[in-house]
């Protein structure tokens, strides 16, 4: 059995203390790492899943005009007769502010399709494009005008009315698209 601690106060005077057992302290720490990891697990499940990814681009295969993978999920440069601004979320599937930029970057994708192009690329699969944008820490969003340029980044996490602000500071202004009618059935 564990003794308590006597501490000596200012003044003179002592104070015990109770010694917790370090098995209660063990015990504590595991039950938290178990609910880290549930947290984790879950939140990975629940990611939207409909920004654009890419898994294998290369420094020669990016461009606005191919930013794009062949689905209808994301609003293609292609599908449109001019070029669009982007952002260009750079992170990866196990970074925990990235994954909490999936959220917004989806709504940003649905809300303002057409006006500008989302896409996400998974630094840990696409190994070069970190040194070509000089990325030193993810999430980092960079912002392309419609020719391509980087007109402007931010590293770290970022909320959508930040995002907008950003926009409309370097002369954007997008005007959010009417969601579609949901139908009763």
């Amino acid at each position: 059995m564990e003794r308590n601690k006597t501490v000596k106060q200012p003044g003179g005077s002592l104070k015990t203390k109770p010694k917790v057992p370090k098995d209660k302290i063990i015990i504590f720490i595991v039950a938290v790492l178990v609910m880290l990891i549930f947290i984790l697990k879950q939140n990975k499940n629940n990611v939207p899943q409909n920004i654009p990814v890419r898994e294998n681009l290369t420094e020669e295969s990016f461009s606005p005009e191919n930013a794009f993978p062949e689905d209808e999920t994301a609003p293609s440069a292609k599908k449109v007769s001019e070029k669009l601004p982007q952002i260009l979320e750079l992170g990866s599937d196990s970074c925990m502010p990235c994954m909490m930029m999936r959220p917004i970057l989806a709504e940003l994708t649905a809300e303002y399709k057409g006006q500008f192009a989302v896409e996400f690329v998974d630094v840990y699969k696409n190994t070069s494009i970190p040194e070509k944008y000089k990325i030193r820490g993810i999430p980092t969003q960079i912002f392309l005008d419609a020719q391509g340029k980087e007109i402007s980044r931010n590293s770290g996490f970022m909320p959508k009315d930040d995002i907008l602000a950003r926009w409309k500071s370097l002369g954007y202004e997008f005007k959010k698209n009417p969601l579609p009618e949901k139908q009763d059935k």
